[in-house]
């Protein structure tokens, strides 16, 4: 009798486990940037809390097979609640990336340790700033607590088709898209503006050389309408940061009914 409740807990905190680290592996929050042991202790301290006091003990596979597969349905469970809390933040990535090309700074790179690959000035900046809005609207503490809640929807053991959330993730990553590009389009439109003009007076007195000079008034200008329109980027941030929780109850909904 001991050793059929030890081996069900042990069952149980290995999956609530392997679910667990999967967010953790892909979530901005610790995110990359984190130790290796502030992760790991993060996961143990997460998977002990939901094994002992949410999580109802597993029964024990009946063979070690048949725990591959359940282990591996946890893994790709939490990596898609984790992808939903990234790509929800991603708008920001693909702002950055928008400002860099339209003020001129695209080629300066600098290592983003958000996104674990190089990026530029800008770019990083957004980054941070939409993880800094982030942490102050509480975005961490929903997609915990609906990681959390995962184990009540969708019991350590149970298993759904997890291919039924491609079309939400691929629906996050438009979406994301759509954010970045819409609240750069201020300094875009200031761009292609200046642009203009500097090609007509380039084409009016080609003696002037007026280029020589037209890159750096494009990157005040960037400036000058990035810091005029922080005030509205932050509110669309935080606005697209607002869908989080109903993205993540539509992720669960979809899994648990099917």
């Amino acid at each position: 009798m001991l050793e059929s409740l030890a081996l069900a807990y042990a069952t149980s905190l290995g999956l609530t486990a392997a679910r667990v680290a999967g967010f953790v592996v892909v979530s901005p929050v610790p995110g990359e940037q984190a130790p290796a042991q502030t992760r790991v202790g993060l996961v143990i301290l997460l998977s002990a809390v939901v094994a002992f006091m949410i999580a109802e003990p597993a029964a024990a596979p009946p063979s070690i097979g048949s725990l591959v597969v359940h282990a591996c349905f946890e893994l790709g469970l939490g990596l898609l609640i984790g992808l939903v809390f990234r790509f929800i933040l991603a708008g920001a990535d693909v702002l950055g990336g928008a400002l860099s090309q339209a003020s001129g700074l695209g080629a300066a790179s600098l290592f983003n340790p958000a996104l674990g690959a190089h990026d530029t000035p800008l770019g990083q900046v957004m980054s941070l700033f939409a993880m800094l809005l982030a942490l102050g609207v509480g975005a961490h503490r929903v997609a915990l607590s609906y990681l959390l809640e995962s184990f009540r929807a969708l019991p350590v053991g149970t298993m759904a088709p997890l291919p039924a959330a491609a079309p939400q993730i691929a629906e996050l990553a438009s979406a994301a898209i759509a954010v970045g590009v819409r609240l750069a389009m201020p300094v875009i439109a200031v761009s292609m503006a200046i642009q203009l003009v500097l090609a007509l007076v380039a084409r009016a007195a080609p003696s002037l050389q007026i280029f020589s000079v037209g890159f750096t008034f494009l990157i005040l200008s960037g400036f000058v309408t990035v810091s005029l329109s922080l005030r509205a980027i932050a509110v669309g941030l935080v606005d697209h940061l607002g869908s989080l929780g109903g993205e993540l109850e539509r992720l669960l909904l979809s899994l648990a009914s099917t």
